[in-house]
């Protein structure tokens, strides 16, 4: 029972920690937030950058699990990224 809540943490964490990355992005650099007002095409572009950037502290956070020999949280990390990644080429290619 302990690996399935691993795991749940690992998935949660994997969901909160681009989200935590989003926010510290905009608050560092808040001329991203301006930029809101152009052209779509820029926009749609500069959004899937910025949320692919942000799922990196996940592949950091992937690597440190493993480290420490924690797979199954680090399996959760990996499926959060994952869905994100699909609402990334879904933003990208659908939208």
């Amino acid at each position: 029972m302990k690996s399935k809540g691993t795991l749940i943490a690992g998935f949660i964490t994997g969901l909160l920690v681009p989200l935590l990355s989003m926010y510290l992005i905009a608050q560092f650099r808040p001329e991203l937030m301006a930029i809101q007002r152009f052209d779509f095409s820029e926009v749609k572009h500069l959004n899937m950058q910025l949320m692919t950037i942000t799922m990196l502290p996940n592949a950091a956070l992937f690597f440190v699990a493993l480290r420490f020999e924690n797979e199954d949280f680090g399996r959760g990390l990996i499926s959060a990224t994952m869905l994100l990644l699909a609402a990334v080429f879904i933003y990208r290619f659908l939208l």
